[in-house]
């Protein structure tokens, strides 16, 4: 039935092409303070869309509250935890929350699919230990420690990292509460006096919650899991002791999985990890057992804070994330017995890095993201920062998203693993590159007067990829003009928009949602068939085709958008010139196309002054030749490559263009030669 149905649905984007177009809903929660934010979302086959996000206690769904009781006690304007099923139609179809006075906020970190039937949350729960507190736990409303959802027993903190696994009907399947403890020099477990005797006279075990995590989980149920190795402990005694791994005060890390050992992990006295530096878990189902564990980075001397982990259908796993350089030259190792290492410099102030490891977290191979930034004789710091990742099984091809930023008025050569990218300013990219090999494919850029962003988190799952499309929600800065949208100037405020490039980096079409504030920020996308749902933070007000969304102050929005186009391959004739892409800068507006191109390339310069008809062209190994444009008309040019040598092998040219008063633009181009 499903099959004949999909077939049905593929007929119809063959006839019904560009009427298939639509924003159908926007709606959404919104709170008088900063908090309420959707973190993550998945949808399942039947168009149904799983949100976790974060809210305050005023926020509402068509009217009604999330909250389901009247908040009291010591801070009832807590931030809470939003777990949600929302139809294709856009209702609400049931709702989880965790609520807290505890004076703790709790957290939302991630989501992903379980399979074709379920999906999991990682969430901080945040507890107490006063009896005049409370905590409203998915569908009940717990008042005492001891009707708490976990073993009785005190541990050091009141917090831990909670698992949730559900079904689609909101059935709990799985529910794990997360701690890791320590040992000290001579192995036994850390522990204080209690800070409460007349509660609870026993010494206080001293355990943390996972810093910064991320998860996955593989066919087989397994889980992986990374956090922020702080392995330094502050202890209250009559005077403050402190712990750490590298003072070898810590010979031993702890799991534990709702209060029972699940695995310990020895640290080797000759290659001690550094606080900072991501580690990488992996349970068995259940989490009854620590199957394996790794420190992502064998040396690295400032830290990687947040690592976000994905899987691919093979069982290799992707660790992606930024580590900071604080303007030092140094050498971060990976794996040092397969020479797989990451070279940071003063020019990098953070550093884009990928992953890839197998099912037993061995290194397969790493690629980062290198700005090598120079003004004059000066090095001026930068910042480059991978944020998320997906694949396309089918192509086999890798994309992640990220973003460069670097001060104004110096020259930059961006490359990825050694390659460069064309990238010049401060913008927001696509980088797709093979998945067995790791070697770059192509690179997509957003178009932005002066500068495009991602946001502010790692972790929102801002890039989905299918059938030739690669969809990345942005900020930008200055103005954009997507293909099929006219410029929209911003000022100094950032506007958000969505872009769509095919996989060899062109850019399809785009959408601005007209929303400028500085507080505005792109989140979680999730695709399923013909449907794309767009979450944004919305701070102004929004608009989504023929909807408008008025301002609503700090506004967590989901719009659906359907095009029937999407159920297929996206295919342009090259040839013809029906692929574009478009930069727009202060200087002027540039169109070249066909690209990738096998002949000849158009140019079109909407700006106050020509064209030099002199250029240079730029392979990817740094050679140099001088070209000749042919004037086509006003503002017209075309370069023909008949009698310009074509390197075999080569996929990236670089043609610099020079207007009348000397200004320079660099036109990246991708060639379709055998």
């Amino acid at each position: 039935m499903k099959k004949t149905l999909f077939a049905m649905l593929l007929t119809l984007a063959c006839l019904t092409g560009a009427q298939g177009q639509r924003f159908e809903w926007a709606k959404g929660y919104a709170s008088a303070q900063q908090g309420s934010e959707i973190k993550g979302t998945v949808a399942d086959r039947e168009g149904n869309l799983y949100i976790l996000g974060t809210f305050r206690n005023d926020a509402r769904w068509d009217g009604e509250p999330l909250l389901p009781i009247t908040p009291h006690g010591y801070n009832p304007n807590s931030i809470n935890v939003l777990i949600a099923k929302i139809s294709p139609s856009g209702q609400m179809v049931w709702k989880k929350v965790i609520h807290s006075n505890a004076g703790l906020n709790s957290h939302a970190y991630d989501i992903k699919p379980v399979g074709d039937t379920a999906f999991a949350c990682l969430v901080q729960l945040s507890l107490s230990r006063a009896m005049d507190n409370y905590l409203y736990y998915l569908d009940t409303l717990i008042e005492g420690d001891s009707d708490y959802p976990l073993p009785v027993p005190y541990f050091g903190r009141t917090s831990y990292t909670t698992y949730l696994q559900f079904d689609f009907d909101g059935r709990v399947q799985e529910q794990h509460f997360l701690q890791v403890g320590y040992l000290d020099a001579e192995g036994n477990d850390l522990a204080y006096p209690s800070q409460l005797p007349h509660i609870d006279p026993t010494p206080w075990y001293v355990s943390d919650v996972l810093y910064y995590p991320s998860f996955d989980v593989d066919a087989a149920g397994n889980i992986y899991l990374s956090r922020m190795a702080i392995n330094a402990m502050y202890c209250c005694l009559d005077s403050v002791m402190e712990y750490s791994v590298e003072a070898g005060t810590i010979s031993a890390v702890k799991y534990w999985v709702d209060h029972r050992l699940a695995g310990v992990n020895y640290i080797d006295p000759h290659r001690r990890p550094q606080n900072g530096i991501p580690e990488l878990l992996v349970f068995s189902p259940h989490f009854d057992t620590l199957l394996t564990s790794r420190y992502l980075f064998q040396h690295y001397v400032n830290g990687a804070p947040s690592t976000y982990l994905k899987l691919d259908k093979y069982g290799n796993l992707y660790a992606l994330g930024t580590i900071s350089a604080y303007h030092v030259d140094d050498t971060v190792v990976v794996d040092a017995e397969r020479g797989i290492s990451i070279p940071i410099t003063m020019a990098n102030q953070n550093k884009g890095y990928l992953v890839k490891l197998d099912s037993a977290l061995t290194p397969i191979y790493c690629v980062t993201l290198e700005d090598s930034v120079r003004n004059g004789d000066i090095l001026t710091s930068s910042r480059s920062s991978f944020y998320n990742i997906c694949f396309d099984d089918d192509s086999g091809l890798c994309f992640v998203s990220g973003f460069i930023q670097r001060d104004h008025g110096t020259t930059a050569l961006v490359t990825f693993n050694g390659v460069p990218t064309g990238i010049e300013k401060n913008d927001a990219f696509v980088i797709s590159f093979h998945m067995e090999s790791g070697d770059m494919h192509s690179l997509a850029v957003v178009p932005s007067i002066s500068s495009s962003h991602l946001g502010s988190s790692y972790a929102y799952n801002n890039l989905t990829a299918s059938n030739n499309r690669v969809f990345v929600q942005n900020a930008y800065y200055g103005g954009v003009r997507y293909p099929n949208d006219t410029i929209v100037l911003s000022g100094n405020n950032p506007s958000l928009g969505i872009s769509v490039f095919d996989y060899k980096g062109n850019m399809i079409e785009g959408h601005d949602f007209r929303a400028t504030s500085p507080l505005n920020r792109p989140g979680p996308l999730a695709l399923i068939d013909s449907a794309l749902y767009l979450s944004n933070l919305f701070v102004s007000s929004a608009t989504f085709g023929d909807i408008a969304v008025p301002q609503q102050g700090y506004h967590a929005c989901i719009a659906k958008y359907v095009d029937t186009a999407f159920m297929t391959p996206y295919r342009a004739d090259t040839d013809t010139g029906d692929v574009r892409v478009v930069m727009v800068e202060d200087q002027g507006a540039w169109t070249y196309y066909p690209n990738p191109f096998r002949q000849r390339v158009n140019i079109e310069y909407q700006g106050s002054e020509p064209l030099r008809t002199t250029a240079t062209l730029t392979d990817a190994t740094g050679r140099s030749t001088e070209v000749r444009l042919s004037e086509q008309g006003t503002g017209r040019y075309r370069l023909d490559f008949a009698g310009v040598p074509q390197p075999r092998g080569s996929r990236v040219l670089f043609l610099t263009l020079t207007t009348a008063s000397g200004r320079q633009h660099t036109l990246r181009l991708m060639t379709a030669w055998e």
